[in-house]
């Protein structure tokens, strides 16, 4: 017989997922989520197990270390290329640097001006490998959307129905007690989707599942399941911080291990894991103040090893138009008003509550059009998703090879593109010892990956003082009214009186200030040989005022002599050569 079945032609990489080894005897794995394509042109998911995959990292020849600060690369001449798995890589780069001995973690084994190539993760590695591999193959991601209701009346909080929506099928799954009493629950669903959804119904050709457990543990067990059957690539939800913790919260309290539900049922029990990372809810202003995010500016990461990304599309929203004026708020009924011109579903019975009343009057006495309610949830995120396209191109397209879980952080997504970059033209990029945050995954690997500083709300101390370099507090970005000249005297009955109004004046917009100073006096690491950083007898507002504009611009270098270097004004010169005469 002819073996007529289609062939691979190329696989597509949609994320990678690390498994550190927790004990010698288990190997390193990475999870793949992958797009299988075919030479008859059909698609197919496929979640690849990759086993004891080496990266790389670089160390300077001895020869050439005669250097204390870091440079911004090295060429492959001066290094020695090493190999390792991600598990293996803080103790191989400490038996490198001979600290074997060091329980340094790799971000403080990162100070070394003699380590590169060590900040790029295996994750990003492997998916730039099936890039460099199969370069043309790319298709938009395929998403989920996914939402749930907790008891409101009981005050459990546990999660009394869900939805999960997934191109044209519609998954909802209540607890029994929800709809106690009430009789044909199916087809009382049905007559009030096509009573309130039926523009959607008839839009998508939805195919509605409706499931009914009995308790809240079974709940979660049958959604989650489904979605690692559906295999989508994106499983979003609108304020992930809400929905996550709430299920993991439910399945600790049930005593029910949430990696046993939420990682790859391929997987054995030793290679799964769950953990929940709440992005910082903190950051310093350019004046140095510490203040609280925004949730929606929060980025939160679920990792456990699956087909699918749990991704919070409401902070996608945001971080996809970061450049944009801030949204007056991000909840879902405002971003659906502004974006498509709907609202969420609301219901004139229960017209007189508002906030925690509905939710408790609605599941009380209008169970299944509360149902109804949380299908539209999902419904709208689609119609958004069909609009906006954030998750299935913008967000992949601007992360690149960066793992999704580092896509709010620019730096981190430039330095992954850079170290590829830099590999195609035989140099390797330093290392940057960032600050103290772990990743998730870290705990039994010693790895850290995040990149972004997170304080406390008790941390008002000066955090630049500790690096010793020039604090954020009080830059000029424009000169202040009172260091400018004085203005006009344009009041008839005060004609001595200077006001604010100033004429024959220019506004200079200085867009991307820092990169263009920076390339006009050619600063990097490799030019630079010192930073002035105080100059004693100098105070901090004088040494700003002078230096802001000395790249751009004439500065008047007589003033600049004589208040930055000490040098004599022209009075007390002139006065100086008087008193000689």
């Amino acid at each position: 017989m002819v073996d007529t079945s289609p062939e691979i032609k190329a696989r597509e990489c949609r994320f990678a997922i690390h498994i550190p080894t927790r004990s010698s005897d288990i190997p390193d794995y990475h999870l793949v989520k992958e797009i299988l394509h075919f030479d008859n042109g059909d698609i197919k998911p496929n979640v690849r197990f990759i086993k004891d995959y080496k990266r790389t990292f670089y160390l300077t020849k001895k020869p050439y270390r005669n250097h204390q600060q870091k440079k911004e690369y090295e060429t492959f001449d001066k290094l020695h290329r090493y190999e390792c798995t991600q598990s293996d890589l803080r103790l191989k780069v400490a038996k490198a640097l001979d600290k074997a001995w060091s329980n340094a973690n790799l971000r403080q084994l990162a100070e070394s001006p003699y380590l590169y190539g060590s900040d790029i993760t295996s994750t990003s590695i492997i998916k730039q490998e099936y890039r460099q591999q199969w370069p043309d193959t790319v298709t938009p991601y395929r998403v989920s959307f996914f939402d749930i209701e907790t008891d409101v009346v009981h005050g459990s909080n546990d999660p009394i129905l869900a939805t999960l929506v997934f191109e044209d099928t519609i998954l909802t799954v209540v607890q029994t007690s929800f709809v106690k009493g009430y009789s044909e629950p199916h087809e009382r669903l049905e007559k009030l989707l096509q009573k309130y959804l039926k523009p959607y119904m008839d839009k998508y050709r939805f195919k509605m599942d409706f499931r009914i457990v009995e308790g809240p543990v079974e709940l979660i067990k049958e959604v989650i399941s489904t979605a690692h059957k559906w295999s989508p690539d994106f499983l979003a939800i609108w304020n992930m911080d809400f929905d996550i913790p709430r299920i993991l919260e439910t399945l600790e309290k049930y005593g029910v291990d949430p990696k046993t539900i939420f990682s790859d049922p391929k997987l054995p029990a030793a290679l799964q894991f769950c953990k929940y990372k709440k992005g910082s809810t903190k950051k310093v202003t350019a004046s140095g103040q510490v203040k609280p995010k925004n949730p929606s500016e929060q980025w939160h990461s679920l990792y456990c090893p699956a087909g699918f990304y749990v991704i919070d599309a409401m902070c996608t929203y945001r971080f996809v138009r970061q450049g944009d004026q801030e949204e007056p708020d991000y909840k879902l009924d405002s971003i659906l008003n502004k974006e498509l011109g709907v609202r969420k579903l609301t219901f004139e019975e229960a017209n007189d509550y508002h906030e925690l009343e509905w939710h408790q009057f609605m599941q009380q006495r209008y169970p299944f059009e509360y149902i109804v309610y949380n299908i539209f949830d999902c419904v709208g995120m689609l119609e958004l998703e069909n609009k906006t396209t954030d998750l299935s191109q913008a967000l992949p397209v601007q992360c690149n090879i960066t793992d999704f879980a580092r896509y709010n952080s620019q730096t981190k997504r430039f330095a992954d593109r850079y170290h590829f970059f830099l590999l195609e033209r035989n140099k390797v990029i330093s290392t940057i010892p960032p600050a103290e945050e772990k990743d998730p995954n870290a705990e039994e690997d010693g790895e850290e990956d995040n990149d972004e500083v997170v304080l406390n709300a008790d941390d008002d101390e000066d955090i630049s003082k500790k690096n010793d370099v020039l604090n954020l507090k009080s830059w000029i970005v424009t000169l202040p009214a009172h260091m400018t000249v004085l203005g006009r005297c344009c009041i008839q009955e005060n004609p001595n009186l200077h006001t604010l109004i100033r004429g024959m004046v220019y506004d200079s917009d200085a867009v991307s200030a820092y990169p263009s100073c920076t390339a006009v006096a050619n600063v990097s690491r490799e030019t630079t040989v010192r930073e002035i950083i105080d100059i004693l007898g100098v105070d901090e507002t004088t040494f700003r005022r002078h230096n802001i504009n000395l790249l751009q611009g004439h500065v008047n270098a007589l003033e600049y002599a004589c208040e930055m270097h000490g040098l004599p004004t022209p009075q007390n010169a002139l006065q100086y050569f008087e008193d000689l005469i």
